[in-house]
């Protein structure tokens, strides 16, 4: 099985969590490991988030995540999404946040890095 959450750089550190093709249970379980991956390191972090046309960010995903980063939300630094505008536009409203969408995690990463020095 592909591993889904991937720390791709130390600095700054750079999670890249892929929801593809995963159903609501398995995105709230790997949206929970994250927040205790991170709740364990405490370390600042930047994420970029990877939705494809067949995973939904539901109203139980999106309040499990909301639940899930409570925890950690000092720790987050900024995040990118590789995703839908709707997706997009539900976290930006719910986290009070300028989270950005891009067609390429290359792209997402590099956004992140210049940006590293901000909270996004």
């Amino acid at each position: 099985m592909v591993e889904r959450i991937n720390k791709i750089s130390e600095d700054p550190v750079i999670y890249v969590i892929d929801y593809s093709y995963l159903n609501e249970d398995n995105m709230i379980g790997l949206a929970l490991k994250l927040s205790e991956e991170v709740n364990k390191t405490n370390q600042a972090a930047h994420f970029i988030s990877i939705f494809n046309n067949k995973s939904y960010a539901t109203p139980r995903f999106m309040r499990s995540v909301e639940a899930a980063t409570s925890e950690v939300q000092n720790l987050i630094q900024g995040q990118a999404m590789l995703t839908k505008k709707i997706i997009l536009k539900g976290y930006n409203l719910m986290f009070q946040r300028n989270f950005r969408s891009f067609e390429t995690v290359p792209k997402a990463i590099e956004y992140l890095k210049i940006n590293s020095s901000k909270k996004l």
